[in-house]
């Protein structure tokens, strides 16, 4: 009997669906318009960096994972910089497979570093965490340390009780706290209030909470071409519309 909820492979579809609408945003439309399309975006890093913890605990060649994830990431960065920038390379933003590469980096020390005194691991995990923060952040990437922070927060959680409140409230905090966002206006009877736009990103728990642990089809690759070729897509489709 099959189990209720959603697998990898569904998870993965639907980040990639709401990337491409991030995406979509991005390349043809302005800011406040169709804004719902930027909402909707804001679900697909959390749930990438959910699989991407599940992958790093379930992989059986870790070199393998994070050199294919590095190939992939330079394959992606000259589609990026077209689709954010209009140029073959910007130096100031790059794709988000290089922060998936330095979180995996981080996650493999950490794993490393078990076998050692709880007070040990718990001052280097620390250390780790902050120098895997500035990396991302100095070398520009894609959510930057922020982005690290969630991946980080889902492999910390994976195996403690109460897990799917802490994430909730790490969630909460990162995205409300550490992001740099626009705020989307709303008016709920007679009230007008704020909303950073990146705390939509809160709503992807309800897909990941939903996971069951299995993995669905097979196809791995798939996953990895779409991202750099559905950007190139978009950059094409803008020179050829506008």
């Amino acid at each position: 009997m099959a189990k209720q909820g959603l697998n990898t492979y569904q998870l993965k579809i639907l980040a990639l669906f709401f990337m491409f609408l991030d995406h979509l945003h991005v390349v043809f439309f302005k800011e406040n318009s169709f804004i719902w399309l930027r909402c909707l975006g804001r679900l697909s890093f959390p749930i990438f960096a959910f699989l991407l913890t599940e992958g790093f605990f379930h992989t059986k060649d870790f070199s393998k994972y994070l050199k294919r994830m590095f190939i992939f990431a330079l394959i992606a960065e000259i589609p990026f910089d077209l689709m954010t920038s209009g140029t073959f390379f910007n130096f100031y933003l790059q794709n988000i497979m290089f922060s998936f590469c330095i979180a995996l980096i981080g996650m493999y020390l950490l794993e490393k570093l078990k076998k050692y005194s709880k007070l040990t691991y718990i001052i280097s995990s620390i250390y780790i965490v902050i120098f895997m923060f500035i990396l991302a952040t100095i070398t520009f990437t894609d959510y930057a340390g922020s982005g690290l922070l969630i991946i980080f927060l889902f492999y910390f959680t994976k195996k403690i009780k109460y897990k799917k409140i802490i994430q909730l409230i790490g969630m909460f905090i990162i995205n409300i706290f550490c992001f740099k966002s626009p705020y989307l206006t709303f008016n709920l009877f007679s009230y007008s209030g704020k909303f950073p736009l990146q705390g939509m990103a809160l709503f992807s728990l309800i897909f990941i909470f939903f996971y069951h642990g299995q993995l669905g089809p097979k196809s791995k690759y798939f996953f990895y071409l779409f991202y750099p070729f559905h950007m190139l897509l978009l950059y094409l489709l803008k020179l050829i519309l506008i």
